[in-house]
């Protein structure tokens, strides 16, 4: 199992864009503005997989190896590392955040919770927890960017969404039936995987 480059990119964009649509505000700001020309599409899926039939991102017919939430944790651990990038997580559900362990997290967007991921500090453990939590549910979107916000309360702006939209380098959304990511990244930026 690894991340790897789809080949059907007019496919993988289509999807991309019916998962944003269906997002938040913050989806939405980036489906309105993002030229997806200039990046590519990565998927956690298995190795040898023929892309030279048609590739449904709504279904996997074989079982995935069950490894793709742990890539994906590592692909935004690394992602973080580095000082000013970060990654948001949009949530969907109305949820109360004040007793979570990860109340430090969350920012809202007038009402629209986002889990601010950023900073090495964060465990592994922690990232999995984040996105294989139920409060994330479809559709999953997480948006990697490189002026991590640093809000002084919980409260997102305007201003705040503009600059994430403005520095984002990738952006993910759930395919095969959630049980993975479709991953548009940015060509100028290397890849965060190991």
């Amino acid at each position: 199992m690894g991340i790897q480059t789809i080949v059907a990119f007019s496919e993988a964009l289509t999807y991309f864009q019916e998962q944003l649509s269906e997002g938040t505000t913050l989806a939405n700001r980036v489906l309105a503005t993002l030229d997806c020309s200039g990046g590519k599409f990565l998927a956690a899926m298995p190795e040898g997989v023929d892309q030279g039939k048609p590739l449904n991102l709504r279904y996997w017919n074989s079982t995935l190896s069950r490894n793709e939430y742990s890539d994906f944790a590592r692909m935004i651990k690394s992602f973080i590392k580095t000082a000013n990038n970060a990654v948001l997580l949009q949530d969907t559900v109305e949820w109360n955040s004040e007793h979570s362990e990860y109340v430090s997290r969350a920012v809202k967007y007038r009402e629209e919770l986002y889990w601010n991921l950023v900073g090495p500090d964060i465990s592994e453990t922690d990232l999995l927890n984040l996105i294989r939590t139920p409060i994330l549910p479809y559709p999953f979107c997480a948006f990697f960017y490189t002026r991590a916000l640093s809000p002084t309360s919980n409260q997102l702006d305007d201003d705040d969404l503009r600059q994430v939209v403005d520095s984002l380098v990738g952006a993910a959304v759930g395919a095969f039936d959630m049980d993975s990511f479709l991953i548009w990244w940015r060509h100028e930026v290397p890849v965060p995987v190991d």
